[in-house]
């Protein structure tokens, strides 16, 4: 059964083999767990509870969410596979909800640094020199995003 994923990623999906790797581990540690905290032995008789178990387990052992994320999005991979196959009727993960990934805050540039950048002689005083220091200090004075900044056009100003 591995055996025929490992073809199925290899041949199919066309993975690299170090993400087939990463595949083959992720499935071996799920399968180690199953056996030592269920005493299963045959992943064709998993279910969704087994599975959310192994994900509450891998996050109070300190795993990333990002990681844990990446061993449940192999597990689905696998079932769906399986399910595809007819080994199983149902896929246990369609009943999981991975964890969520928290976003991470954007640095911003401190005064003294804009301050700086402004005043150094980077910025030579031809069109495109006035247009670069023109556009950093419209990012930096009205936060806007860079696509916001790409699209005004004239009218957008007083």
């Amino acid at each position: 059964m591995i055996k025929s994923f490992e073809n199925y990623l290899v041949y199919e999906k066309r993975y690299s083999p170090h993400t087939i790797l990463s595949y083959k581990n992720d499935i071996q540690q799920f399968s180690e767990y199953i056996e030592k905290v269920y005493n299963i032995y045959n992943l064709l008789e998993v279910d969704h509870y087994m599975i959310r178990s192994w994900l509450v387990d891998l996050m109070q052992k300190k795993m990333t969410t990002k990681t844990i994320n990446r061993k449940f999005s192999t597990l689905r991979t696998f079932f769906l596979f399986l399910k595809r196959e007819n080994k199983i009727k149902t896929n246990p993960t369609k009943k999981v909800i991975a964890p969520k990934i928290g976003k991470r805050l954007p640095s911003i540039i401190q005064k003294k640094e804009i301050n700086d950048l402004l005043g150094n002689t980077w910025f030579s005083n031809n069109f495109f020199g006035v247009r670069d220091k023109t556009i950093i200090v419209i990012l930096y004075n009205t936060g806007m995003r860079r696509a916001e900044l790409i699209n005004l056009k004239d009218n957008d100003f007083d």
